[in-house]
């Protein structure tokens, strides 16, 4: 029996597809970065651009004192699934605001509604929960 015969082209054809198949996974790892790199920068206006048309739930106007964005850690599931989640912070008097975002290698996306973290204390914790949705844990 022969063994097989490889070409310069079959590798040069299999190194490509290699190539284009890492890159299009390890993009969502790179919107996430330039994603928080924006936030970081102050520049807003090219965070918002980063999610096209399908704003959503982020084209409600709130304004904030002071806004941060953390890239979580990519597990080997999301690599492979091709996203990468990034959490918004926004800070306002003695509010504190939340929100998930997935990056994937066409853009971001909303993930979730904004959620309160932290109310002021003279608020009763009834009113403060009822603007933030329920915990998705079982009982």
């Amino acid at each position: 029996m022969k063994p097989p015969r490889f070409s310069l082209r079959s590798w040069l054809i299999l190194t490509a597809c290699l190539a284009a198949f890492l890159y299009w996974r390890d993009r969502p790892r790179q919107m996430a970065n330039r994603f928080v790199a924006l936030m970081e920068a102050g520049d807003y206006l090219a965070a918002k651009a980063m999610f096209g048309e399908q704003v959503g739930r982020w084209n409600k106007p709130l304004i904030m004192d002071e806004w941060k964005a953390f890239r979580k850690r990519q597990s080997a599931a999301d690599w492979l699934r091709g996203r990468c989640y990034v959490s918004i912070i926004g800070n306002r008097d003695e509010w504190r605001y939340v929100s998930l975002v997935v990056a994937t290698a066409t853009g971001m996306r909303p993930v979730g509604d904004w959620q309160i973290t932290h109310a002021p204390p003279n608020w009763p914790r009834e009113v403060a929960n009822a603007y933030s949705p329920p915990s998705r844990r079982s009982k």
